[in-house]
């Protein structure tokens, strides 16, 4: 059998324990993107229309790329703030994706954050996401140890147990922030009932608890424009996985630079560009645990286009969080 084979077997067959054990508590974990607040709702549903104006925001994650089918990420989403609901109302769609068309996961949320003021200093949002999710296989995409004959290759039925093609569910979540003008916490909570995601069996999607934070330093000018510093942190909880992320922003002018390191495996690396309408960044998530750099890492993009503002509109506080 060639390499090339033997890498597409060992691909499926990892697709399809994936699914299988996708709601195992020892090993169920969302999809994860790396630039966390270039995807605010993903990370907390209070983060709903936090900007002034109407806000679409499309994130593409590729890991593991050196492989041939690669874990893929997209999701697409749209927020404003709405004056007469004292908040802001968003709705945001999740596809993810591994192996040749052999796993799929689709969701899609509607969510509103109330916005509130607590004295002079600090704002409260408080949000909640309503979401439906489902999960499919493709099963004869799926090839296994018994299938195969030295000689002539794939050519024998397999003896696994085939699972359910599909399941649906609905997923809620509920998230919380606070800020002033050069501080900000949050946590989030997700999958508050856990939801059995399971296509065999009925093993649970577990809670998964998210607290972040972070502040504005601001370091000097240079060439008329400021430098800041924005130390952050991000720490994440669900069944035994743990996960600390610890980062660091310079802002300058409409360019970002950034490093995180990630206390499970990786160092990420981000550079991007904000203007009053838009925003791109680039993340490359440098791979340091066992998997080694042999898999190719991460790449992640993210494109964020801002509605002209309507005039009249109250002009309340931005959140001093990271752009990326």
């Amino acid at each position: 059998m060639k390499f090339n084979s033997k890498l597409n077997l060992t691909v499926k067959v990892f697709a399809f324990l994936v699914i299988v054990c996708s709601s195992n508590h020892t090993v169920a974990q969302d999809p994860e993107f790396t630039q966390f607040y270039a995807n605010p709702m993903y990370l907390n549903p209070a983060f709903a229309g936090s900007e002034q104006t109407g806000r679409i925001g499309i994130n593409y994650r590729n890991q593991w790329a050196a492989i041939d089918h690669p874990f893929r990420t997209f999701s697409a989403s749209y927020d404003t703030y709405a004056k007469n609901l004292s908040g802001g109302l968003g709705i945001q769609f999740v596809n993810d994706g591994a192996g040749s068309g052999t796993y799929h996961s689709n969701s899609i949320s509607g969510i509103y954050a109330y916005h509130a003021t607590l004295n002079r200093k600090y704002r409260l949002h408080v949000g909640t996401n309503v979401g439906y999710s489902e999960k499919s296989i493709n099963w004869d995409e799926l090839t296994f140890a018994d299938m195969l004959d030295p000689d002539q290759g794939f050519v024998y039925a397999s003896s696994e147990q085939q699972p359910m093609k599909s399941r649906g569910y609905l997923d809620l979540s509920a998230g919380a922030l606070v800020y002033s003008k050069n501080m900000f916490a949050g946590i989030a909570v997700s999958h508050l009932h856990e939801p059995i995601t399971s296509l065999v069996g009925d093993d649970k999607l577990l809670r998964r608890y998210t607290f972040h934070g972070g502040t504005n330093i601001k370091m000097g000018d240079k060439f008329n424009g400021t430098y800041t510093l924005s130390p952050n942190i991000l720490y994440t909880k669900q069944g035994e996985f743990e996960q600390l992320n610890l980062g660091m922003y310079l802002h300058s002018g409409v360019i970002t630079a950034g490093v995180w390191y990630r206390s499970t495996d990786a160092i990420i690396l981000l550079f991007g560009v904000k203007t009053s309408r838009f925003s791109l960044g680039y993340s490359y998530d440098m791979t340091i645990s066992r998997l080694t750099m042999a898999s190719g890492g991460a790449h992640e993009i993210s494109f964020i286009v801002r509605m002209p503002q309507k005039t009249g509109r109250i002009n309340y506080q931005q959140i001093p969080c990271a752009i990326f």
